[in-house]
């Protein structure tokens, strides 16, 4: 009595199983990385505060890349660079080496995770 594999389950194995580690075979996003500008006049500063996606991420349908992202942050003439992702977040949007990037691009990086859903001081800001 001779059993045929079961493509089956094979097949419905595949459409389960959802990982974020076959997303590097899509194509990347080229839209540049947008980045909204305020104006910190309201605390008595001449200067802007830029607000973006997280450069590089590649989850889900996201697919930016970091080099483009860290180049598009070097146009728009950006110098220092707050992350408040945590590297656990940053190693889930497969963007690890984030800060290391940051740093070897000549931005002056200021590190300030705190939880997703949660929020920050203005203490870690200073």
């Amino acid at each position: 009595h001779y059993r045929l594999p079961s493509l089956q389950t094979s097949y419905m194995r595949r459409i389960v199983f959802d990982s974020s580690s076959d997303e590097d075979v899509e194509e990347e996003q080229l839209t540049p990385l947008h980045i909204s500008w305020l104006p910190l006049s309201i605390v008595e500063c001449s200067q802007y505060l830029g607000i973006c996606a997280l450069p590089g991420c590649r989850y889900r349908d996201v697919r930016r890349s970091l080099q483009r992202d860290v180049d598009e942050l070097k146009n728009q003439g950006v110098q220092n660079v707050f992350v408040f992702c945590t590297r656990g977040e940053l190693s889930k949007y497969r963007v690890p080496s984030l800060l290391e990037v940051y740093d070897q691009h000549g931005f002056t990086v200021h590190h300030a995770p705190f939880p997703d859903g949660d929020y920050g001081t203005s203490a870690v800001c200073y």
